[in-house]
């Protein structure tokens, strides 16, 4: 599940996982840096699931974003 939260977002632990990886093994040469295609790899991947997440999830991330705030005021 992602989430997100003032502006900042999180994944699953294994897409991190994969974009770690794949920033570690980029070329040293190559036009972006690893933190570069890491942002990339993380900002790609929660776009993707943002379109395919159903609507009872997004009411569900809603809800719980709503709580957390009320929590923390």
């Amino acid at each position: 599940m992602a989430l997100e939260t003032s502006g900042c977002s999180t994944v699953t632990t294994g897409q991190t996982d994969r974009c770690i990886e794949q920033a570690n093994n980029a070329d040293v040469h190559g036009v972006y840096t690893a933190d570069e295609q890491l942002n990339a790899c993380l900002e790609t991947y929660k776009l993707r699931r943002d379109k395919e997440r159903t609507a009872g999830e997004a009411f569900a991330e809603d809800v719980l974003i709503s709580v957390i705030d009320i929590i923390t005021d």
